[in-house]
């Protein structure tokens, strides 16, 4: 976030309408224009991507809470004791 937070100023002056913004520690296979275009459709100010885990092996990620409409309401990096999706 901090990489983000320091290079505002390029972001700003180049105009882009949509940015991601990815972890580099990580190799990703995901399509992302499926996400975008939700981003869009719901004039979202910001879209999260995440996949769902098992409980068990919760302890190793950062745990979001979300409402039913997908809202996030909560986040809690790498929880001893994850809370259970129902």
């Amino acid at each position: 976030a901090d990489a983000v937070f320091q290079n505002m100023d390029i972001i700003e002056e180049e105009g882009y309408q949509y940015i991601l913004v990815l972890a580099g520690d990580h190799v990703y296979k995901m399509n992302y224009e499926t996400m975008l275009q939700e981003h869009i459709e719901k004039e979202a100010d910001m879209t999260v991507g995440c996949i769902e885990v098992p409980t068990s092996e919760a302890t190793q990620f950062g745990v979001m809470e979300v409402e039913q409409s997908m809202r996030i309401v909560a986040f809690e990096e790498k929880p001893e004791y994850p809370v259970q999706l129902s």
